[in-house]
């Protein structure tokens, strides 16, 4: 779509301008997502998932004072557990659980962080008592069909799922 401010637009016509209750923002980076959401809907809440302790710490300190946005310092994926995130640097928005060859774009993934891993239907069972979801947006660079195994129950309860697919998609084989 080119922007968040356009795929937020696009979930608007998709959703027929209902304000959404409960909006998941699996890959959450920086927030510039998140932050589109709570702008466009004043009374959504949304809940976004950060593996990077850099990134994680951003979020807690750019939403401390938005208690509509909860954080959590995990990758989704269809089991719990430890993991490694690689990336070129340090918060990088193409880090991803599989450790990229980008060398022909002068692109090293040499940053890496041991991380955990949750199971999203555990979450949505325990944490969110298996509220409906207005919104599942998902930006795992090429890890997305974990994230959907693991959100085998939670997927009949939510109305619009989002993810991206792209290159990384093409380096884990993940083809849908």
């Amino acid at each position: 779509s080119g922007s968040i401010k356009r795929e937020i637009a696009t979930i608007d016509n998709m959703l027929g301008r209902r304000s959404p209750a409960l909006c998941i923002d699996i890959g959450g980076n920086v927030g510039n997502y998140t932050a589109e959401l709570l702008l466009r809907y004043p009374d959504t809440r949304v809940v976004t998932f950060e593996p990077s302790a850099k990134n994680s710490q951003l979020l807690v300190s750019r939403f401390k004072d938005e208690g509509r946005v909860t954080v959590e310092p995990f990758a989704v994926s269809d089991k719990a557990g430890d993991a490694i995130l690689f990336a070129d640097n340090e918060g990088s928005g193409l880090a991803s659980l599989t450790k990229r060859d980008l060398t022909h774009k002068n692109n090293t993934f040499e940053f890496s962080e041991k991380i955990r891993t949750v199971c999203f239907d555990d979450y949505w069972r325990e944490t969110l008592n298996s509220e409906p979801i207005d919104i599942l947006k998902m930006d795992v660079e090429g890890h997305e069909l974990d994230v959907l195994k693991g959100c085998a129950h939670a997927i009949g309860k939510t109305q619009l799922v989002q993810f991206e697919f792209g290159g990384c998609n093409i380096d884990t084989r993940t083809y849908f």
